[in-house]
């Protein structure tokens, strides 16, 4: 296989889907908020800098101003076979999922933590028996969510309605392993064996 094609398939299977969140305040009353963003890429040190407005490029709806709380992650999913498996998942973060009626009025167990809203939306997102017509079942990915916080690892492995795919694993992004201005790659360790992943930026 031709070098360049090694690159690009090395590219394509680093892919990732990310949600970010930031703290927000109403211009007028002061009232605390949260915004948060759901992205794609192979470079997500690289990415969050950009966000952060600590490097140029990426979106400027998304920008940080200066003297405004910073993003930070609410997780990441790796795993995906292909680039077009996590754009597929992508897509599905982007619409309106909810639970099925029978789940309707079940609590979410991420409340009253950051990000809720999200995580919630995740979980049901990877319910659906394909992420879009074209996709492989679901429950064949091989997918890991990797959480910025022990308190949503926890509920995501202890308090939803019904299991999570088969396939689907969980893990914690340390705090201390978050990318900043000198890091340009992150360190993803599961708490269940220590394995560290390395994702290049």
């Amino acid at each position: 296989m031709p070098a360049t094609k090694k690159r690009s398939v090395a590219k394509d299977r680093s892919t990732l889907v990310y949600c970010i969140v930031r703290e927000t305040e109403h211009a007028r009353t002061g009232a605390v908020g949260e915004r948060s963003y759901i992205g794609m890429t192979h470079q997500f040190a690289t990415r969050l800098r950009q966000h952060n407005g600590e490097i140029k490029k990426g979106a400027r709806s998304t920008r940080r101003a200066a003297g405004t709380p910073p993003w930070e992650p609410l997780f990441l999913v790796t795993g995906f076979p292909a680039r077009k498996n996590a754009s597929q998942l992508e897509d599905v973060m982007h619409t309106t999922v909810k639970p099925p009626h029978a789940y309707r009025h079940h609590r979410n167990p991420f409340a009253g933590r950051s990000g809720a809203g999200r995580a919630w939306q995740l979980f049901w997102a990877l319910q659906r028996e394909q992420l879009s017509p074209k996709a492989p079942p679901t429950r064949t990915l091989p997918l890991t969510v990797h959480w910025r916080l022990a308190e949503h690892l926890e509920a995501a492995r202890a308090a939803c309605p019904v299991p999570w795919p088969a396939r689907v694993k969980h893990a914690r992004l340390r705090p201390d392993q978050l990318p900043d201005q000198r890091i340009t790659r992150i360190d993803l360790v599961s708490d269940s064996d220590d394995a560290t992943e390395v994702l290049a930026a």
